[in-house]
């Protein structure tokens, strides 16, 4: 089958790793091709080398509303420039935008689109006209996904039918070296992306709470993003300059999650957060906020890991039983890779086969 992938860039994030991975392992049986809007010079994913990639380097800041009208009608154009030569058989997209952009590229080219919501709506939302143009786009779709059930209500009501569950897909462990804590030293750690919805500020204001009571105990935060500074600052504030580390991006997750003792979560929404089910894979014990978007369909309490009330005394509650109990870590630990392997890439690539497969059939 002739598949088209289109994501706005492999630049980093859950979702653009998801994609690196899906569009490589499909293109070992079929023909694949891989549409960033971005440039993949910034790419921080590796494709294999049958994926053919194509990169419209088109994203880039609008000086003016009007500016902004101009470049999205560029990139909706040269989407379907690329979409229409290589004639596709299906075409695939990851992320609420370049969804909306897919399917209006799309139209009168008699081609079926799956689209893939991988956040949670009813709390990342979208500017306008993205908004209003999402639901419009959506029920045009041939089939629409969500990556959790907590989002299947919101993501159904824009296709106007019921959405189609797949959450995500999680890589094998892949060790090279091992990132161990400084001599008696314990290690909590996180990941993701240094922006608003993940709440770090939260995080390292809880562990402030608790970092005097255990004084051999170090936060690690991995990620890039507009928040660094903001964090930094807090970091000082809360004189944890010597406690807490900023990591920055990193490009060996396994090596940064190996040696430490659990994982934290602070996100104000997720959609089923990679992060956590990487951290999952390799045994480690999970305190996350129950922020009611996901992460209870991946956390179960008292049996791979703890939920918090959503505040951050309710978070620094939950570090301070992880931390205290060694016995209580090390029975979450025992499950947590057990709960790992519901999230295969096998299992995501035949459900997204099927719904290919379906959608095709149905165009003919």
């Amino acid at each position: 089958m002739r598949v088209i992938c289109c994501i706005h860039s492999l630049s980093g994030g859950g979702a653009e790793h998801l994609m690196a991975g899906f569009a490589s392992r499909l293109s070992q049986s079929h023909e694949v091709t891989l549409i960033t809007l971005g440039n993949s010079a910034d790419d921080l994913y590796d494709l294999k080398t049958s994926v053919e990639r194509v990169d419209l380097d088109l994203m880039r800041n609008s000086a003016s509303p009007l500016h902004g009208l101009y470049n999205n009608y560029r990139r909706i154009t040269a989407l379907r420039k690329a979409i229409r030569e290589r004639r596709p058989e299906v075409v695939i997209s990851f992320c609420d935008l370049i969804n909306v952009m897919t399917v209006l590229a799309c139209r009168g080219l008699s081609v079926p689109v799956i689209v893939a919501e991988m956040s949670d709506p009813r709390f990342h939302r979208l500017s306008q006209p993205w908004a209003t143009l999402r639901p419009f786009a959506y029920r045009r779709a041939s089939a629409v996904t969500a990556v959790s059930l907590a989002s299947l209500p919101a993501v159904s009501k824009f296709h106007g039918r019921e959405a189609i569950h797949i959450p995500p897909a999680v890589d094998p462990p892949a060790f090279k070296s091992e990132d161990p804590p400084l001599p008696g030293r314990h290690r909590l750690v996180s990941l993701g992306r240094l922006s608003e919805e993940k709440r770090f500020e939260m995080m390292i204001q809880a562990f402030a709470k608790v970092a005097e009571r255990f004084p051999d105990w170090d936060l690690e935060i991995a990620g890039a993003g507009p928040c660094h500074e903001q964090l930094n600052q807090m970091i000082d504030a809360e004189s944890l300059d010597d406690r807490v580390r900023l990591r920055g991006r990193i490009e060996d997750v396994w090596s940064f999650l190996q040696g430490s003792e659990f994982f934290v979560s602070s996100s104000r929404y997720e959609g089923t957060p990679v992060s956590v089910l990487e951290a999952m894979t390799i045994g480690l014990p999970i305190v996350a906020v129950d922020c009611d978007s996901g992460i209870n369909e991946v956390v179960t309490p008292d049996r791979n890991g703890i939920l918090t009330e959503n505040s951050i005394s309710g978070l620094a509650a939950g570090l301070e039983k992880m931390i205290r109990d060694h016995h209580f870590r090390k029975r979450c630990s025992q499950f947590s890779d057990v709960a790992a392997l519901n999230y295969s890439w096998d299992r995501f690539v035949q459900r997204y086969t099927e719904v290919m497969n379906r959608v095709k059939s149905k165009s003919a």
